[in-house]
């Protein structure tokens, strides 16, 4: 009788002692994972690409201009119009 209620107390304390192993391992885990995200570049700050377009110069006004533009800036001596 007494074996019995030594070996039941073994399991119980090796059902006790595993489940807070894998309680351990798995806190461990999520820190290393929070580390890992933390650590990661934020994706909110990388650089975009835009499409650029040529600009000229007018000679007139000074004002850039997407090259070969049809409008100019308003002034009459404007050589794009």
């Amino acid at each position: 009788m007494l074996v019995k209620l030594l070996v039941l107390a073994a399991i119980l304390w090796a059902v006790w002692y595993g489940a807070r192993w894998i309680a351990r391992v798995d806190a461990a885990r999520k820190r290393w994972e929070a580390a890992k995200q933390a650590a990661a570049p934020d994706e909110s700050h990388r650089t975009r690409v835009v499409d650029a377009t040529e600009t000229e110069r007018c000679r007139v006004c000074g004002v850039y201009m997407a090259a070969g533009a049809t409008q100019g800036c308003g002034r009459p001596d404007c050589p794009t119009g």
